[in-house]
């Protein structure tokens, strides 16, 4: 799998909006639980950085962040603050028991539906044992572009819940809302917080 040029394409073009834009998201809301859950030093997979807000505010805290970014304009723009990057795609990730927790906010629905369970199944090899995920997605039903040609897959809570589990993470709390996005659109989410077995 190759990342979507189209959707790629789009954050290329409208780096500025989306710099604002995810600067004050409705999921940074969780981003300092998800940190203060972390010992300092801990070992953190930012999948599907952006520009690198969240991973920036992860290294600030003290945790020791990888920021996985296929766009090339969000990648530069993470190098410049001093974290690792690497310029890839979710179905790239190789690394093994490496990371204490994943944070994945609002990426993994660019995802064809059919490679979801491949891309969850990644991300857990990739942590220990009782490391934590943050997933955040869009929810509703199908695939799609949206009216800037992004590609979106949709989940409902309960779809991610049984994909998580099948992936090896046990489930322990769902927050749902509704965001305005680069679109325009007020949109419904589920931030999903999940621990990978032991």
């Amino acid at each position: 799998m190759t990342a979507d040029t189209k959707t790629i394409n789009v954050y290329s073009e409208r780096v500025s909006d989306y710099q604002e834009l995810s600067s004050s998201a409705a999921e940074n809301c969780n981003l300092q639980k998800f940190i203060d859950k972390l010992p300092v030093g801990a070992n953190v997979f930012d999948i599907g950085a952006g520009p690198g807000h969240d991973a920036a505010q992860m290294a600030k805290a003290g945790l020791s962040v990888v920021a996985l970014e296929p766009t090339p304009e969000f990648a530069d723009l993470i190098e410049k603050q001093g974290i690792k990057v690497q310029r890839r795609t979710f179905s790239e990730i190789d690394e093994i028991e490496y990371f204490d927790a994943a944070w994945a906010s609002f990426s993994l629905l660019h995802a064809k539906r059919v490679e979801l369970p491949a891309h969850l199944k990644r991300i857990a090899d990739s942590l220990k044992k009782g490391g934590r995920l943050v997933l955040a997605m869009k929810t509703g039903h199908g695939e799609f572009r949206d009216s800037l040609g992004r590609f979106y897959s949709y989940y409902t809570k309960d779809e991610l819940t049984r994909l998580l589990e099948n992936a090896g993470f046990v489930v322990e709390n769902c927050k749902e809302g509704k965001a305005q996005g680069l679109a325009g659109n007020k949109e419904p989410y589920v931030v999903i917080e999940a621990t990978l077995k032991f």
